[in-house]
């Protein structure tokens, strides 16, 4: 059972899938409503020059996506455009995506381009050099989310969120509103309402929820254009179906999901700084008036080191109990074995990367659940596993539960 079809979910569905098991998807509205519900998402990898977790992390998904795009939507009805330009807004961009451009390790994923060339690459001036990722796509991600999803062995019950669920020895019951459903496994990917999971070692968790803001207006005869995504402090994706979409509003700890006028007004603005002449394309002359103005909100769900939580989940108490000496010395040995509650899994906090980050964390557990080879570093499997906040809790004497 699987719990949750956002993009993390659906991956995790079609990875298990994929292998001969039979899954129950259960969503408690409807498919990609939330944090995957934004009409055109974009698919590159903002690292860090030095050799970070999240810059392995991210450089491995970014490549596990965009091959799993060519595999499941070879027609490109859904994404495309000619690459990512992610423009040098500030002198601390330039410095990154000066260091970036002098690796040359990954010259086949990007590469430090001039304002000339960026101007050639856009089909218009973005007046900065960037950094240029050729493989980089814009995506729909509901459009990716249900072809994940369709599938044989994929059973997906939506308006069915889950009440409770209680293991009998050998099984997991899952109770929703829909009716119960059984099965070995029980996986949370429930993104950014994991904080109201049933099960308290997951809602525990220090997890962070982030609101997000996207805007979708008609295309004009300059904006039309566009040949690539445009990215800065903010970022715009090529028309698509005659439309564009922009944004994107980044504000900590809401648990606000309804779309705001006055947060459009800021993406306007935040357009109009990344390219001036486009955004006054769209807006000016009474163009996709404000008071017409629509798109997508929705929150997203982030942990407090910025990497997502994937991996079994531990009996939080148990934990606390068995490395209590950890609160006496971080250093102490780890001898006793982790006692983790029976077959319960987890896939969330992916923050503003889950397209880059989620589909490869989905294989990645289910590698683990099945026994299977792992597609990622002993190295990220363990800076990703869940109990790294746990034992972070324990040494800094913060109770969790």
């Amino acid at each position: 059972i699987v719990i949750g079809a956002g993009i993390a979910g659906a991956a995790t569905a079609r990875e298990l899938a994929e292998h001969g098991v039979r899954v129950t998807v259960l969503e408690a509205k409807h498919i990609a409503n939330a944090g995957s519900g934004n009409r055109q998402g974009l698919l590159y990898a903002k690292i860090s020059p030095h050799p970070t977790e999240q810059t392995e992390l991210l450089l491995a998904g970014y490549g596990y996506t965009r091959r799993l795009l060519a595999d499941l939507l070879p027609e490109q009805h859904a994404w495309g455009g000619d690459g990512v330009l992610h423009v040098n807004f500030n002198e601390a961009e330039r410095k990154r995506n000066q260091a970036l451009g002098l690796q040359h390790h990954h010259a086949h994923l990007y590469r430090a381009v001039s304002q000339q060339e960026s101007a050639e690459i856009a089909g218009l001036d973005v007046g900065s050099d960037g950094l240029y990722w050729p493989q980089g796509v814009w995506l729909n991600p509901p459009a990716l989310v249900r072809t994940l999803l369709e599938h044989p062995l994929i059973n997906v019950h939506e308006h069915a969120p889950l009440l409770s669920a209680e293991f009998n020895g050998t099984a997991w019951t899952a109770h929703t509103a829909q009716g119960s459903f059984t099965a070995e496994n029980l996986i949370y990917c429930m993104g950014a309402h994991s904080p109201n999971a049933p099960e308290r070692n997951i809602s525990a968790l220090p997890f962070r929820q982030i609101r997000g803001q996207t805007g979708v207006a008609k295309a004009s005869a300059l904006s039309a254009k566009l040949r690539c995504a445009v990215s800065g402090e903010s970022y715009i994706s090529p028309s698509w179906q005659g439309q564009h979409c922009y944004g994107a509003t980044f504000v900590l700890n809401s648990s606000d999901e309804a779309w705001h006028q006055h947060e459009e007004s800021a993406n306007r603005a935040a357009l109009h700084d990344l390219q001036p002449a486009l955004a006054d394309s769209l807006f000016s002359d009474g163009l996709n008036p404000l008071a017409e103005a629509h798109g997508h909100a929705a929150l997203r769900c982030d942990s407090l080191d910025h990497l997502p939580m994937v991996g079994a989940v531990g009996d939080i108490a148990a934990i606390q109990e068995v490395y209590a000496k950890l609160a006496l010395d971080k250093h102490y040995r780890l001898t006793a074995p982790c006692p983790y509650l029976p077959n319960v899994w987890l896939n969330t906090a992916h923050g503003t990367r889950g397209l880059a980050t989620a589909p490869i964390c989905a294989a990645s557990l289910v590698a683990e659940i099945l026994n299977l080879p792992q597609p990622l570093s002993p190295r990220l499997k363990a800076a990703l596993h869940p109990n790294r906040a746990v034992i972070r809790a324990i040494v800094r004497h913060q109770p969790l539960l």
